[in-house]
């Protein structure tokens, strides 16, 4: 069974603690634990995912009309900002200020202050649980936030969820550039959506330096 030692309950930004800022309901797809609503929720992504003529990102970082078929660089943040909310992954793409790291901010928004590497290590770092500390039979408050840092079992489940949730509103061509760029590393398809967000601003300023 699940333990709920940590964040299962997404709709909120994060502190400088990695706790809900505001831990409030907003919608059921923030829920951890319910079958039915998770199967709901992924396979609407893995349907649109397949979904030619879903409106996508294709690479473009500034489109100088309006293209209802088409998502520019920030369309895409901004709809991807609605789905982070919308499905309380807020956990995954948070980031503590690079200048500041009692400060927390995200990665959609704020993706000009990180790159690939740092978002990288930031995931990483949460993937592995530090030891419990103890001091006269007492867990140190010091080790009990670094262990409630660490991903829980809900937010493991939310890896591959979240990447999925990018995946869809990219374009299958664009996907295709992506992986070009990307597929040397290691687990790459494993990654969360967090990480292939950077990788999808990464390729696109990219191919605008190409041309």
């Amino acid at each position: 069974m699940f333990s709920k030692r940590a964040i299962f309950l997404g709709g909120s930004k994060l502190g400088s603690d990695y706790h809900l800022i505001n831990p409030s309901l907003s919608f059921n797809s923030q829920l951890r634990g319910n079958l039915k609503i998770s199967s709901a929720n992924e396979n609407s992504l893995i349907k649109e995912r397949h979904d030619v003529s879903s409106v996508t990102f294709k690479g473009s970082i500034e489109l100088t009309d309006s293209s209802p078929d088409e998502l520019d660089k920030d369309r895409l943040i901004e709809k991807l900002n609605e789905r982070d909310n919308h499905n309380g992954l807020q956990n995954l793409f948070a980031m503590p200020h690079p200048a500041n790291p009692m400060r927390m901010t995200d990665v959609i928004s704020d993706h000009h202050l990180f790159t690939i590497d740092a978002v990288t290590a930031e995931y990483e770092s949460r993937q592995v649980e530090p030891i419990p500390v103890l001091v006269a039979a007492v867990e140190t408050p010091e080790c009990i936030q670094a262990r409630f840092r660490t991903y829980d079992e809900y937010e493991k489940l939310d890896i591959a969820f979240s990447r999925l949730l990018v995946e869809c509103l990219v374009s299958p061509d664009f996907r295709d550039k992506v992986i070009h760029r990307f597929s040397h590393v290691i687990g790459f398809e494993f990654l969360p959506g967090q990480i292939y967000f950077m990788m999808i601003l990464d390729a696109c300023n990219a191919s605008v330096i190409a041309c």
